[in-house]
This record gives C-alpha cells, sequence and structure tokens, in this order.
C-alpha cells in the first residue's frame, strides 16, 4: 500500500468518524430540545386545564368536568388524567389507549 492509499484511507476513516459523532450529537441535541418541548406544551395545557375547571369544579358537574378535560386531551398533550372530587371522594379517570405516531417503531425505539 503506497502512502497515498494510506493517506487517504486515514483522512476517509477521520472523516466517517466526525459524521457519525456530529449526526449522534445532532440526534441527541433534538432529542433532548423536543423533550423539553413536550414537557412545556404538557405544563401549559395544566395550566389552562386547572383555570378552566375551577367554575366547573365549584359547580360540581361531573358532566362538564368530562367534556372539559376530554378536549384538552384531544390535543395530543396529555395522555391521561385523573381527577377526584374532595366532597365525595368520586374519581374520574381519563387515558388515551391508541396514541397514534407517524414515526415508524425502530426511530421511536432509539430515545
Amino acid at each position: 500500500m503506497t502512502l497515498i492509499n494510506k493517506i487517504n484511507l486515514v483522512v476517509g476513516s477521520i472523516l466517517l468518524l466526525m459524521c457519525g459523532l456530529l449526526g449522534y450529537v445532532q440526534f441527541d441535541n433534538n432529542l433532548r430540545f423536543l423533550q423539553q418541548e413536550l414537557e412545556t406544551l404538557a405544563n401549559t395545557s395544566i395550566r389552562h386545564l386547572d383555570v378552566a375547571l375551577v367554575p366547573v369544579l365549584e359547580s360540581g358537574d361531573t358532566e362538564k368536568s368530562d367534556n372539559l378535560i376530554t378536549t384538552i386531551m384531544e390535543d395530543g398533550t396529555l395522555s391521561a388524567a385523573k381527577l377526584v372530587w374532595l366532597l365525595d371522594g368520586k374519581e374520574q379517570v381519563w387515558q388515551l389507549d391508541n396514541i397514534e405516531t407517524a414515526a415508524p417503531d425502530w426511530f421511536v425505539s432509539l430515545g
């Protein structure tokens, strides 16, 4: 193997290593950013729900609370909610069973 071929091999290997490293760093940064963004979105939805539920809780209307929480959950920011009424201890639980993702399974499992 000539010196030129060895240099080309080393430079090509370093180039591939750098591309792989930069790809990993970019993927990790994007993952952290998306997790933080989803957390912020969920906190915002919870705050909106908190403000909107006050009149409903004061009136004790379970149907209105069901409609309100279902509407908030349809946005996709919350996947489960639980409401415990203080007066009678009755619990209302909401949970989305089929969470659809547009990403393939192998990509979702990377996180």
